[in-house]
C-alpha cells in the first residue's frame, strides 16, 4: 500500500462521518487519475481516514478485517483484473464477510462481472460529456434532487437483473439505462456507479454528486463547498490534461468490454 496522493483544491464538506469508517480506495497504475483525485478530496474534506490499496493487496485478502469499505475509482482496469481469479475471489469474499464496494464507472464494470451487483453492461463507450441522472429515492440519493447532471466518460450502461435500480441516465449524451444500482452479497453490499459522480470534465469537483458518494458510505453530507485551485501537476495538483487521459482511458475500457462482448 502507498499514502494518499495530495490532491490540490479546497474543499469544505459539512459532514459528519461516520464513526471509525475505514475506506481503501483502489489505486492501480492504470486508475484514471481526475476521478481518484476527486474521491480522495471528498474523503478528505470529510474526515474520512483512507488508504490507497493495490491489486495485490486486494488479491491477497488484506482487506478483510481492516477495512469497512472498497471504493473501485475509474480507469482502464477492469478487463485485467476481472481476469484474475484470485482478485475476483477475494474481492467476492470481503463482501460476503460484510464489507462494501462502491464501484465507479470501470469500477461498476469489475463488481457487475464478480457477480456482486446481479445486472449486465448493456453498451459502453458512448463518449464523455455531461449526463443526466433521474433518482429513486432511496438513502444514496437523500439530500439530492431527482435529477442529477454528472460526468459520463465511456462508462457502462446496466440493466438490472434482480439489482435495486438507484438512478438511471435520461438525458444529455446517454439518455436511457440503468446508471446506478445496489445488491446485497452475504453480509455486504455491492453499488455500481456507471458515471462519474464526483467531478466535471474539467476535474471541478461536483458537490451535489459528491454527496452521492458519502450517501453510498453510510456519511451524513451537507452543504459542499469548493475553494481555488492551484494549477499544474506537481505537487499533486489536479492534473492539467483531464480531459485527454479520461478519453483514453476511457476507449479502453471501451474497447476491452466490447472485445470481450463478442468472444463470449
Amino acid at each position: 500500500m502507498r499514502p494518499a496522493v495530495a490532491a490540490l483544491g479546497i474543499l469544505v464538506l459539512l459532514a459528519q462521518p461516520a464513526e471509525g469508517l475505514r475506506v481503501a480506495v483502489f489505486a492501480p497504475k492504470d486508475v484514471e487519475p481526475t476521478c481518484l483525485r476527486a474521491i480522495e478530496e471528498v474523503l478528505r474534506g470529510a474526515g474520512i481516514d483512507f488508504d490507497e490499496v493495490r491489486g495485490g493487496d486486494i488479491a491477497g485478502g488484506s482487506l478483510l478485517g481492516r477495512y469497512d469499505a472498497l471504493i473501485l475509482p475509474g480507469g482502464a482496469y477492469a478487463d485485467r483484473v476481472t481476469g484474475n481469479p484470485r482478485f475476483v475471489s477475494a474481492l467476492r469474499e470481503f463482501v460476503r464477510s460484510g464489507g462494501k464496494v462502491i464501484g465507479i464507472c470501470a469500477g461498476a464494470i469489475t463488481v457487475v462481472r464478480a457477480g456482486l451487483v446481479r445486472a449486465r453492461i448493456e453498451r459502453v463507450g458512448l463518449g464523455v460529456g455531461r449526463v443526466t441522472l433521474r433518482l429513486e429515492r432511496d438513502r444514496l440519493t437523500e439530500g439530492l434532487p431527482d435529477r442529477l447532471e454528472v460526468t459520463y466518460i465511456n462508462g457502462p450502461v446496466m440493466r438490472s437483473e434482480g439489482a435495486k435500480v438507484v438512478a438511471r441516465y435520461a438525458g444529455g449524451i446517454v439518455r436511457s439505462g440503468d446508471a446506478i444500482l445496489v445488491d446485497r452479497y452475504g453480509k455486504g453490499e455491492a453499488i455500481a456507479i456507471g458515471p462519474h459522480p464526483c467531478h466535471d470534465e474539467n476535474g471541478n469537483l461536483n458537490r451535489e454528486g459528491a454527496k452521492l458518494l458519502l450517501n453510498a458510505l453510510g456519511v451524513k453530507a451537507g452543504e459542499v463547498k469548493t475553494g481555488a485551485r492551484s494549477g499544474g501537476t506537481k505537487g499533486g495538483g489536479w492534473p492539467t490534461p483531464v480531459l485527454p487521459v479520461a478519453v483514453a482511458l476511457g476507449l479502453v475500457v471501451a474497447l476491452t468490454v466490447r472485445g470481450r462482448a463478442r468472444s463470449g
